[in-house]
């Protein structure tokens, strides 16, 4: 299900699993991906630890993988569920954020578009639940609920400017119950 929050450009993408088969189903692996024409990006990401959290830098993706998750089960321990891709030209940008109930996974990969080296790859984002050790076994008529993804424009592909938008679905939309009585 794809919902828009209109009143900060927030994508929300959530998704239910089950198995409408008669025989147990091994999901062993299960993320949105996202491919973006071929060109030249960069990707941001935020480390994070006890006393060191959302220390982002970019990097740029000219070949082979970035992969962010979190350590030991802990949402932040290691890195945010969150990465930023940007077109390394006009600068267009684009967020994803991941909102995890456990071990998430962000790998943003440059895939090559044949030979040559003046071809430049795909930008292709894989992100939701961790796959690293899963195997989760859904009996038949049993369903998972996967991590919801947030997908947000990143205005002049600077991340601190689409932090209001966010923080606007995050209020109207997440922590509702939060709110004070009218």
């Amino acid at each position: 299900v794809w919902t828009l929050h209109e009143p900060s450009g927030v994508w929300c993408r959530s998704m239910r699993l089950c198995n409408g088969s008669n025989a147990p189903l091994h999901l062993r692996r299960c993320l949105g991906r996202f491919v973006f024409a071929p060109g030249r990006y960069e990707v941001y990401s935020q480390r994070s630890g006890w006393c060191d959290e959302n220390q982002g830098a970019w990097r740029l993706l000219d070949h082979g993988a970035i992969a962010l998750g979190c350590e030991g089960g802990r949402t932040c321990q290691g890195g945010t569920p969150y990465a930023v891709l940007r077109d390394c030209d006009s600068r267009a940008g684009i967020a994803f954020h991941v909102m995890p109930a456990g071990n998430w996974r962000i790998r943003v990969a440059a895939v090559t578009t044949g030979p040559g080296a003046d071809s430049p790859p795909f930008a292709v984002v894989e992100l939701g639940l961790a796959d690293d050790r899963l195997d989760l076994v859904l009996a038949p008529g049993d369903c998972v609920d996967l991590p919801d993804i947030l997908i947000q424009p990143v205005p002049q592909g600077e991340p601190h400017l689409a932090a209001p938008a966010l923080h606007r679905y995050l209020l109207d939309e997440r922590l509702i119950d939060a709110k004070p009585a009218a």
